[in-house]
């Protein structure tokens, strides 16, 4: 069996966001996710991704409606 090789992106230089940039991102993410069809209080959204700054921002995205964050692993078991 061949063995999986991940490899990870060339980090370009650190750019430091203000809460209101943030902020700001959150609630656009938020209302696009709504507008696609994720139903506040009753919907779940699955993150799968290394750690960023981006996750944390779905996350709250999706905390801004109560939707529940799922997060995924690479040895779920799909059957």
């Amino acid at each position: 069996m061949e063995k999986k090789v991940f490899t990870f992106p060339e980090l370009g230089p650190y750019k430091w966001w203000t809460y209101r940039e943030v902020e700001e991102r959150v609630n656009n993410l938020a209302n696009g996710l709504v507008s696609v069809g994720v139903i506040p209080k009753v919907s779940r959204f699955a993150i799968y991704m290394d750690t960023a700054p981006e996750w944390m921002i779905t996350a709250h995205a999706c905390f801004t409606h109560s939707v529940t964050v799922v997060t995924g692993s690479y040895f779920i078991d799909w059957n």
